[in-house]
């Protein structure tokens, strides 16, 4: 399996949630139709910012969202299995 890494860089959020959503927003836009998706956010807040993002473009439970920490949203979209996984 080939993996393609967006923009080949990390995406940084200056610690900053709206922008966390906009990023992922932003990458999801560029991507379009691509069946394979994993977005990995590495702050606790990532995970659930993403999930936003993916809801918003109607591509939640399509893209794979990994997250590091146990933020209560996190664990609720991994309940919800919306969200795959959380380190």
């Amino acid at each position: 399996m080939k993996f393609e890494i967006y923009k080949n860089e990390p995406i940084t959020d200056n610690a900053n949630r709206e922008q966390a959503q906009n990023n992922a927003k932003a990458c999801l836009e560029q991507i379009g139709n691509e069946p394979n998706v994993c977005l990995v956010g590495l702050w606790a807040y990532n995970a659930p910012m993403i999930l936003e993002a993916a809801k918003s473009k109607g591509l939640a439970k399509k893209v794979k969202i990994v997250g590091f920490d146990e933020m209560n949203e996190t664990l609720l979209g991994i309940g919800a299995g919306e969200i795959e996984g959380t380190i």
